[in-house]
């Protein structure tokens, strides 16, 4: 027997377009956010890739060389605000650009503390902010709470704050709260100071200063003789032993 063919109705016809059309138009806009997403995961993945890549490259290989390519104009070290730790008479300086929550800057921050010590009156060591606010926010607060450190406890508070702020495994409001307040900082003076707008300009400073230098990743670490000006980049959390080479290097120049 033949089977008998339903021909839809002219109004069956509209209402199966108008549903069409409505799961079309969500299908296009559920599209156009993933879309979206998509794009902003895989720019927010190639920032960390390019931001991190020096510093992973020597963590896995330990033989970082220098970087001269791409190095700009650094600045001098300015004993009015810049952090110095060793002897501010050294002719030569490690100029760093670091990120409190930085897993690479972790690693070399006791580095660059035993070069100093190694090259005692030689050698003095510069710490400046260059927190990477897309992948590390916590960075940013504690450069800001260090800088309060700083200004209301001293240059010692500061370098025995910032060591206890790579020692912790969780960058909080809290942890920086308690490393300041047993550093002798009044804990109602540290609130207000984390709103003085100088202060979070100290790490703007610094932000410029490293893009000014043509820096790319953290740690960001720069030799310099402060006598001729020369300068020698070095990629990412270095051993002691390629500081070593290049500082003798320039030492024998």
């Amino acid at each position: 027997m033949d089977q008998e063919i339903q021909v839809a109705t002219p109004q069956e016809k509209t209402k199966l377009m108008g549903r069409n059309k409505f799961f079309s138009d969500w299908f296009s806009i559920i599209l156009v956010l993933l879309l979206i997403g998509a794009s902003f995961f895989i720019g927010k993945l190639s920032t960390q890739v390019e931001m991190m890549k020096d510093g992973r490259n020597v963590v896995a290989n330990g033989n970082a060389v220098p970087e001269e390519e791409g190095l700009g104009e650094v600045d001098k070290p300015d004993f009015e605000k810049d952090h110095i730790f060793g002897d501010k008479s050294a002719k030569f300086a490690l100029i760093e650009y670091s990120d409190y929550e930085c897993p690479f800057c972790k690693t070399f921050h006791p580095t660059a503390k035993k070069a100093v010590e190694e090259y005692s009156g030689q050698l003095m060591w510069v710490y400046r902010h260059f927190p990477l606010e897309q992948i590390h926010p916590e960075a940013r607060p504690t450069a800001l709470a260090s800088e309060c450190v700083a200004k209301l406890a001293g240059e010692e508070a500061f370098w025995k704050f910032s060591d206890e702020m790579f020692a912790t495994t969780a960058l909080t409001a809290k942890a920086r709260e308690d490393a300041a307040v047993k550093l002798g900082v009044n804990l109602a003076d540290f609130n207000s100071c984390l709103q003085d707008p100088t202060m979070d300009q100290r790490i703007e400073d610094g932000l410029n200063s490293g893009a000014k230098a043509g820096i790319r990743g953290t740690p960001g670490n720069i030799l310099m003789n402060l006598e001729t000006g020369e300068v020698q980049s070095l990629a990412g959390a270095v051993p002691l032993e390629n500081i070593k080479t290049i500082l003798e290097d320039m030492m024998n120049k």
